[in-house]
């Protein structure tokens, strides 16, 4: 995994310049990217889904204040603090639920840990109260064919979404057109077996899913932040790439 930032920052390294992406602060050592609207488009809708909020929206705020049309929602396990944010910084939909997948790829993962205001513990919720599936939320949450944003970061489950990136994409209820995702080198919240699994996931994505990975980041040697473009779907090369 350490590898990837070097190997697609040096293919895709001048076309990311070239396209001079937003680099939204998140927080002191992490941006989120965004490719701008064209100016044919700038006025249209702006669609952001952000799952795991971490207490922070910075990146979200900025990206607001560059297109105030943008509309946000947000899942966080979370409510404290996390709600309050998205809904008076955002004027967004919050949704108090987990990213889960229920199959034997996620069935070792651990319930994920969670940022609350004594710092971070163990998540000791209902998590089968409070877990949705990646494609069930689309479909019950959002009413936006198009998403013109979304932002990944859920301490683990990443391992699960890629999956589902990678094999059933298609499936989805909604286009896609840019991805931010974190994806955590840690043994504590995946095994060997289910990050070398995200390998090979990952490597299914890039050869045959729609989205290039065109910016890599590896911060502190354990968080791998990605950023992915759809170069196939019409919307996403009308309103991003002409």
């Amino acid at each position: 995994m350490e590898n990837i930032p070097n190997y697609f920052n040096k293919i895709w390294g001048e076309h990311f310049t070239q396209l001079e992406p937003l680099g939204l602060q998140a927080d002191p050592t992490e941006k989120k990217y965004f490719l701008k609207l064209n100016n044919s488009t700038s006025k249209h809708d702006c669609a952001v889904v952000t799952m795991g909020i971490g207490q922070t929206v910075d990146a979200e705020i900025e990206l607001k204040r560059i297109y105030p049309q943008c509309t946000f929602l947000a899942l966080d396990p979370v409510s404290e603090v996390n709600e309050n944010l998205v809904k008076n910084k955002l004027n967004g939909t919050f949704v108090q639920r987990v990213i889960a997948a229920e199959d034997s790829y996620t069935a070792n993962i651990k319930p994920p840990f969670i940022w609350n205001t004594e710092g971070k513990s163990e998540f000791n919720k209902s998590y089968n109260e409070l877990s949705i599936g990646f494609f069930d939320f689309f479909q019950i949450y959002n009413s936006k064919p198009v998403i013109d944003l979304l932002i990944i970061d859920v301490e683990g489950s990443e391992f699960a979404i890629f999956q589902l990136l990678a094999e059933q994409y298609d499936q989805l209820t909604v286009t896609i057109c840019q991805i931010n995702v974190e994806v955590h080198n840690d043994p504590t919240l995946a095994n060997f077996f289910l990050r070398n699994r995200f390998l090979r996931n990952f490597n299914t994505f890039i050869r045959n899913s729609k989205f290039v990975l065109i910016r890599a980041e590896l911060d502190r040697g354990m968080y791998h932040r990605m950023f992915f473009v759809n170069y196939v779907d019409k919307i996403c090369v009308e309103k991003f790439l002409c």
